[in-house]
C-alpha cells in the first residue's frame, strides 16, 4: 500500500476540519440556516477555500453525513461481531450507540438535520454500511432461530433505526432527568426481542 503524500495528509486534515465545522454550525443553527459562509467562518478559512475541497453545499453535506456515520460504524463494529446470543449482541449495539451519541451530541443534532437523501446519496457510504450491518445482525439471528422467521430483517433493521432515533431525541430532550443508558438499552432490547404484549389474555 502506497504511503500518503504530505499534500494528501494536509487535504484530509483540512476536509475533516471543514466537516467538523459544518456539523457544529448545523447543530447550532439548523440545516436551512447554515450557510457556506457560516461554515467557512467556523472553520477559520475563506469561503473560496472551502470550494477548493467541496464542489458545493450539497457535496459538503453528503460527505459530512458520511463522515458522521464513519465514526458511528467504527464504534459499533465490535458489537456487531462475535458469537454471543442475539439479545446480548443487540444490547451491546444499543448501548454503544447511546453512548456514542451522548458523547457526540452536536454530531447527532447535525445528522438529524441532514436529509435522508443526503445520507443515501453516496452509496456505498457509511450509512449504507451501518444499515447493512444491522440487517445482517437480524438475518443471522433469524437463521439461528433466535427471532421470528416471518419478518423481513430489512424491515426489522428499519424499525430499529427509527426506534434508536426516537430514543436518542428523547434523551437529548430529557436534560436533567435523563434515564441511564443501561435502562434505555434494556427497554429497547426488551421491546424488540419480547414485544410489548403482557402475555395475559
Amino acid at each position: 500500500m502506497s504511503r500518503k503524500t504530505k499534500e494528501e495528509i494536509v487535504e484530509e486534515f483540512r476536509c475533516a476540519s471543514i466537516q467538523d465545522a459544518a456539523m457544529r454550525v448545523i447543530a447550532r443553527k439548523g440545516l436551512d440556516d447554515a450557510t457556506i459562509q457560516d461554515i467557512a467562518d467556523e472553520a477559520g478559512i475563506a469561503k473560496g477555500t472551502l470550494y477548493v475541497y467541496f464542489r458545493d453545499r450539497e457535496e459538503l453535506l453528503a460527505k459530512t453525513a458520511d463522515r458522521a456515520f464513519d465514526s458511528l460504524v467504527a464504534e459499533l463494529e465490535p458489537a456487531f461481531d462475535g458469537d454471543a446470543p442475539f439479545a446480548e449482541r443487540l444490547g451491546n449495539v444499543v448501548l454503544r450507540q447511546l453512548r456514542f451519541y451522548d458523547e457526540n451530541r452536536a454530531l447527532f443534532q447535525a445528522t438529524l438535520a441532514i436529509p435522508q437523501a443526503a445520507l443515501h446519496k453516496r452509496r456505498p457510504g457509511s450509512y449504507a454500511r451501518y444499515a447493512a450491518r444491522l440487517e445482517k445482525l437480524f438475518a443471522d439471528a433469524q437463521a439461528r432461530g433466535e427471532i421470528r422467521s416471518d419478518i423481513d430483517p430489512v424491515t426489522i433493521a428499519a424499525i430499529y433505526r427509527d426506534c434508536m432515533r426516537g430514543m436518542i431525541i428523547r434523551r437529548i430532550e430529557q436534560k436533567q432527568t435523563r434515564t441511564s443508558r443501561e435502562t434505555d438499552t434494556e427497554t429497547i432490547v426488551s421491546v424488540l426481542v419480547r414485544g410489548i404484549a403482557s402475555g395475559e389474555k
